[in-house]
């Protein structure tokens, strides 16, 4: 409990207080966490989780050759957007707002892809696993742009201004859109609108658990921080480094609703929160909606 209350918002707060202290946390973050992951490998769970994204896309947007796709919130090895790419031939594109890209964990990744795959049940095998040959071997990230046909776009501003309207079929992430300031996720959802071409679609992966809580998940709850009212957690927990928005179900529904999207599908994963004493702040909402922790949902731009 002392990791969750008092040594990571304490850190957090002191290590997003200043630009200095900011690109010191990225550069300690990108270096042992680069460290980490090659020493630890590929997860079942990444595996996992890629799996699911391309069952999402197959099943619900009519995914096709030659689709253009948007990856918001790349992250470190381009993992969602290349994996989609390994198994369908696609134009992709990757927005970030920080450059935490790490080459050598990227390439170690998809190197061990193919122990994780069932490659008799591959459909045209032996072009994949010379593909993720070729990605292992790259030596830059502008190789594998090269290789994959990217397009990499940084914003540190986080808006999708730079890029023209109806141009593409798909935008799509995983654990990004509970990291948007709540304030413009109204404005960004509007702008994805704008992006997609009529009949495209948004599929969103969303974490809604207590980010604090992987960092003390034996003392903590899965949905710890609806204890705390959100003044309470402005002022002691908030931070630009560790940023959750908190938002609930309902809340992510309406917000896409506001926007004109229609949905196509959702699904969510509950965890027992037990007897948490939940703040005033949450009591709109219903038992079940406060327990998903994670929610997945499809909307479309209407063809109107």
């Amino acid at each position: 409990m002392i990791k969750y209350y008092l040594f990571y918002p304490v850190v957090f707060k002191l290590l997003s207080s200043t630009e200095v202290s900011r690109k010191f946390y990225r550069f300690v973050g990108d270096t042992i966490g680069d460290s980490l992951k090659r020493r630890r490998g590929l997860s079942q769970n990444y595996v996992d989780q890629g799996r699911k994204m391309i069952r999402l896309l197959e099943q619900f947007c009519n995914i096709k050759k030659g689709d253009v796709l948007l990856e918001l919130g790349t992250g470190w090895i381009h993992w969602y957007a290349t994996f989609v790419k390994v198994f369908h031939d696609v134009e992709m594109h990757l927005f970030d707002v920080w450059d935490n890209r790490q080459l050598s964990t990227l390439k170690q990744c998809f190197s061990e892809l193919p122990d994780f795959l069932d490659k008799d049940a591959i459909e045209n095998r032996k072009e994949v696993l010379h593909l993720l040959e070729k990605i292992a071997a790259v030596e830059s990230f502008d190789e594998l742009y090269e290789l994959l046909s990217y397009n990499y776009v940084l914003d540190k501003s986080g808006n999708l201004t730079s890029f023209s309207g109806n141009k593409f079929d798909v935008i799509f992430s995983v654990g990004v859109f509970e990291h948007i300031n709540k304030n413009v996720l109204s404005d960004y959802t509007k702008d994805m609108m704008r992006i997609l071409k009529p009949g495209g679609y948004s599929v969103q992966m969303i974490d809604i658990a207590d980010h604090y809580h992987y960092l003390d998940p034996i003392n903590t709850n899965s949905k710890e921080y609806l204890r705390f009212s959100d003044r309470l957690w402005r002022r002691y927990f908030q931070n630009s480094i560790h940023y959750i928005n908190r938002l609930q179900v309902p809340e992510w529904l309406d917000l896409f609703k506001n926007a004109r999207f229609q949905l196509i599908h959702h699904e969510r994963l509950d965890s027992d929160i037990g007897p948490l004493r939940v703040s005033k702040d949450y009591k709109r909402f219903t038992a079940e909606d406060l327990r998903c922790h994670q929610l997945i949902i499809v909307h479309q731009k209407p063809l109107g």
